[in-house]
């Protein structure tokens, strides 16, 4: 019985560390990635609800605007949204990026849906920069302002792709 005693104690002292590490390491961070995916996904969709007007305290309180208003309402603050965006942090880095990219000879870059700005060189993809609150969804209104800036900008869904002239 001492024997069997002492086996099963030196399996149990060899295995719970593995398992510590397999329960903290790699569930406990995955656990904690996919609550944060879900707990932003909730303040986006909370975000997209409020339409920030307040109300005189005579209007009824359950009065909500119909389907057709909010429909309205949340693109026109979302084009407001990413238009701030652009003017006040986008506009210059992607000036700042287009700059480097452009004195090393490079031509154009894609913006993935996280920020992530990369171009294509001899030894393969490269990162050329981070958009930091980037808005990706919108990637569609931000092609827009680019063309206007006379950038040829293209919304291809997973990346927005951005080219300008050589000079």
């Amino acid at each position: 019985a001492p024997m069997i005693l002492a086996a099963i104690i030196s399996a149990a002292s060899f295995a719970i560390p593995f398992l510590l590490y397999h329960l903290v390491v790699e569930k406990g961070w995955r656990i904690r990635l996919v609550t944060a995916k879900q707990d932003k996904q909730r303040e986006d969709t909370a975000a997209d609800e409020y339409t920030g007007e307040t109300g005189s305290g005579d209007e009824a309180e359950d009065e909500s605007p119909a389907p057709e208003e909010r429909a309205d309402n949340i693109p026109a603050e979302r084009e407001d949204a990413v238009a701030i965006w652009y003017s006040s942090k986008g506009k210059n880095q992607l000036n700042r990026i287009i700059a480097s990219l452009h004195s090393r000879g490079i031509y154009e870059c894609w913006i993935r849906k996280d920020g992530i700005c990369n171009f294509r060189s001899d030894r393969g993809y490269r990162r050329a920069g981070i958009f930091h609150d980037y808005p990706g969804t919108s990637a569609a209104m931000i092609a827009k302002l680019l063309r206007n800036e006379g950038l040829n900008a293209v919304d291809q869904g997973k990346y927005l792709y951005i080219a300008w002239a050589e000079e």
